[in-house]
């Protein structure tokens, strides 16, 4: 094999289902993924490993790991070119993406079969969600089941999958705050906040299962929007004391506020942001959102506002 190619898909992360813990599972995950941005990372036989792009000492790590831990009879190393990049630590999920795409992309090259998940676990990826690893794998909405509290390491079971409409859209806005929560300092956050009561994440899953699933199925926009909010509304609630509000910053929850009074279905903050969002229906809809919240906030043009549908398969690859 000369090169291979694989292009990976950003994500949205909607929520955890249960922060409590007391059932003997923690977290559960719902994430959707974006068909934009992408990241793409082209990989070459060479004789030493060689990493180069954006973010080129993060996958320089992730490289490392996958030769560590790869079978004794790969001797050769390879030459990777990150040709796009995720924007890092804003809520688009580039730390599980960057992990599971250079692993898929050098188990290619190197001819090893290598599911998602087993790149995960090399990697170290899933701690508490697993949906970023089922978006690489299929795109489109997916729910875990979450962690095991009980210390056992397996990742979290992949509990529903769909699609969703192609005329949804999602206009995603990222202003330029200081509110990078990451690595270490992501599991202080984790450890220090306090387990909510059990009528928080019950709120939640009766949510899920009763207007967000029944939503997606009868491709009712206008339901799933709701379902969204609220969820949103409720794990926002649930951080407050880690990022001080239930948005990451005062501008986060404005843009939020402004997108649902301008026509957003739904509205919310991926992850711990900064990145906000809100889903309508159709481009027209969706591109004047985005220019009415350029308009409003970023008035010094730093601010990235783009407009993607929801990504309909998971991660691909070209092989030469």
């Amino acid at each position: 094999m000369n090169r291979c190619t694989v292009r990976s898909h950003s994500r949205l992360h909607l929520g955890f289902l249960d922060l409590n813990g007391s059932l003997g599972r923690k977290f559960g995950s719902i994430g959707v993924a974006l068909e934009s941005p992408s990241m793409v990372i082209t990989a070459e036989p060479d004789l030493l490993l060689d990493v180069r792009g954006p973010d080129s000492d993060r996958a320089m790590k992730y490289a490392e790991r996958f030769y560590s831990e790869a079978p004794e009879e790969i001797h050769d190393r390879a030459r990777l070119s990150i040709e796009s990049m995720l924007p890092p630590h804003v809520g688009l999920g580039s730390g599980t993406q960057l992990a599971l795409t250079v692993g898929r992309v050098l188990s290619l090259l190197h001819g090893v079969p290598m599911g998602a998940d087993d790149i995960a676990a090399m990697m170290g990826r899933g701690r508490r969600s697993g949906a970023g690893i089922a978006l690489f794998e299929r795109g489109g909405l997916v729910i875990d089941g979450g962690r095991r509290t009980d210390g056992n390491d397996r990742l979290p079971p992949l509990l529903f999958h769909r699609l969703l409409p192609r005329s949804w859209r999602f206009v995603v806005a990222i202003p330029v705050i200081n509110c990078e929560i990451c690595g270490e300092k992501e599991i202080e956050a984790f450890h220090e906040l306090p387990d909510p009561p059990v009528e928080i994440p019950g709120a939640i899953c009766r949510e899920v299962l009763m207007r967000l699933l029944p939503a997606i199925e009868e491709k009712d926009l206008s339901a799933f929007g709701s379902s969204v909010t609220s969820i949103q509304k409720k794990v926002g609630d649930c951080f407050f004391t880690a990022q001080s509000g239930r948005y990451a910053s005062s501008l986060s929850g404005d843009i939020v506020e402004a997108m649902k009074k301008h026509g957003a279905s739904g509205v919310g903050q991926s992850s711990w942001g900064p990145a906000v969002y809100g889903v309508v229906e159709g481009d027209s809809a969706a591109f004047e959102l985005a220019e009415t919240v350029r308009t409003l906030f970023d008035r010094d043009e730093t601010m990235k506002v783009f407009v993607s549908g929801a990504a309909e398969s998971g991660a691909d690859w070209t092989i030469e």
